[in-house]
């Protein structure tokens, strides 16, 4: 950097002064044509909808929901072009809370691994040979607050799936290997070999490497889920399990004792074994559908239901001590410094939401598209330089979320939240912006979806009481959004309390600190 300013100087002092005066002039030339509005004659000339050419009607994914060998199964009836598409949901809230920053490493070990008969490159080479697919997600969000945690199964009695924490193994294979590619899947969920500590050591490395090398790709996602890691429960879990929490724990294991790992992953594939239960998604085409629920019956039967949850794990509370925070620290602000960002950062801000409500939502929703599209990319992107600016509305967490990416100034950007929420509660919104901004997030909510997309969606929704009837009241509230209730969210958000965190170089992390209140700068890597 210092290298860099000295070759500026060096340039400008070869201008000469009245060099130097048309440089400023150019720039100032610059700024004007930044700010100046397009004139209303060019921007006619421009092809559009308006929101009288929008459906309010939703896409209904058939579901119905069945039983076998006492394992529910929810079953959407889609063409498949004979491809099915199974997904295995083992709840993950029947453990300690101790056990959750675990998962992450276990979700990508188990299907990295061996068998007590086979090493993994055979192993791989048999899922190659059956499957289109096999791997593990996370996946945990608030239930509606409306939705009754417990589910009537067809043949048995009520079962709690509503609201809970989930590992997803998600499978996809032909028609006709349905069958053999679910019996190689239940042998690795149920005797994964951990004993081979050898693999675990490369698996690891890989992964911590693929964490330190994902910052300056991946960094505003670190800083968002990090600002909102106390808006909610599952906003907690999010943060351990995807963001610097988890980043840290990996980084923590480096130097661990590789026969303690592996004692850890292997309680952790017999807990789910014996103690779990499961549910099943199932996606196909007509007769495929009826032809896959026998194997999954007789390789899943033995896991019956999901068991019900450990209380320990039901509030936000019990998992605050994996935050890797100090008592007391609520909502604190928070600065990391990384060595592989140099002259740029990363900014996040969260505020509380409005409570679970799909026609505040809505509302919510439709301000983001339009401070992502209008406030924070002429004041973050054009003037401050920063490659991203993202505003996002979680309606189930109740949490609005900013963010930016690759940001020459990211304490700069903290004020521009606030004061991009402030102007858009006061300035007045004419009524193209407000038709462009509805048809923008009616095209981003409305965007087609792959057929396994749209399985795992409604399963999702299922799993937290979110129906059919919510997004279509969204919808329709949506289309018949008006200025002045934008104006009244922003001015609300505006006075909400937020919680900031930032990211970036040595050189500007002890700034930023300092502005902050004096927090103190944790060093990842």
């Amino acid at each position: 950097q210092e290298q860099a300013a000295a070759r500026v100087d060096a340039m400008l002092a070869g201008l000469g002064d009245a060099g130097s005066a048309a440089v400023k002039a150019k720039a100032a030339e610059l700024e004007r044509f930044q700010e100046a509005e397009d004139p209303p004659e060019k921007l006619a000339r421009i092809p559009h909808l308006s929101r009288s050419d929008l459906s309010p009607e939703i896409d209904h994914i058939p579901r119905r929901l069945a039983e076998t060998e006492g394992v529910p199964v929810l079953i959407h009836d889609i063409f498949t072009n004979r491809i099915t598409y199974i997904d295995l949901a083992f709840p993950l809230d029947i453990f300690e809370p101790e056990d959750y920053r675990w998962f992450p490493l276990f979700s990508k070990m188990i299907v990295s691994m061996g068998l007590p008969d086979m090493d993994y490159g055979e192993v791989s080479s048999l899922m190659a040979r059956t499957l289109g697919g096999f791997y593990a997600v996370l996946e945990c969000s608030s239930p509606v607050p409306e939705a009754r945690r417990a589910v009537n199964l067809p043949q048995g009695g009520p079962a709690e799936l509503i609201g809970r924490d989930w590992l997803i193994y998600r499978v996809k294979a032909l028609d006709e290997k349905t069958a053999p590619g679910l019996e190689i899947a239940a042998r690795i969920i149920l005797e994964a070999d951990f004993t081979d500590v050898r693999r675990i050591k490369d698996i690891l490395a890989e992964l911590k490497n693929d964490l330190e090398s994902s910052l300056p790709a991946a960094g505003h996602s670190y800083a968002s889920t990090r600002a909102g890691r106390r808006i909610s429960r599952a906003n907690t879990l999010k943060e351990i399990w995807r963001g610097i929490s988890q980043f840290l724990f990996i980084q923590s294991l480096t130097d661990a004792d590789l026969g303690a790992i592996s004692g850890a992953l292997a309680r952790i594939r017999d807990t789910l074994a014996s103690r779990a239960g499961l549910i099943v998604n199932l996606t196909g085409s007509g007769s495929a559908l009826d032809r896959a629920l026998d194997p999954i019956g007789r390789n899943f039967g033995r896991f019956g239901a999901p068991r019900p949850s450990n209380q320990r794990c039901a509030g936000a509370e019990a998992f605050h001590g994996l935050l890797g925070e100090g008592p007391g620290a609520a909502g604190q602000d928070e600065v990391y410094t990384a060595r592989s960002l140099c002259n740029v950062g990363f900014a996040g801000m969260t505020v509380r939401a409005a409570p679970f409500s799909p026609a505040d939502q809505a509302v919510e929703k439709l301000l983001a598209h339009a401070l992502s599209t209008s406030e924070l990319w002429e004041d973050i992107r054009m003037k401050g330089g920063a490659y991203g600016a993202f505003a996002n509305a979680d309606i189930i967490e109740s949490a609005f979320e900013f963010s930016t990416y690759r940001d020459p100034n990211p304490l700069r950007s903290l004020d521009a939240f606030s004061t991009a929420l402030k102007r858009m509660g006061r300035m007045p919104l004419d009524a193209a912006f407000l038709e462009k901004s509805i048809i923008g997030e009616y095209a981003r909510e409305t965007r087609p979806l792959s057929i396994t997309d749209k399985s795992i969606a409604d399963f999702i929704r299922f799993l937290i009481g979110f129906e059919d009837r919510h997004r279509a009241e969204r919808r329709k509230k949506l289309l018949a959004l008006s200025a002045e209730e934008i104006k009244a969210a922003a001015s609300r958000l505006a006075k909400e309390n937020p919680s900031m965190v930032i990211i970036t170089g040595a050189e500007r992390s002890d700034r930023a600190a300092a502005a902050l209140g004096g927090v103190r700068v944790r060093q990842l890597v």
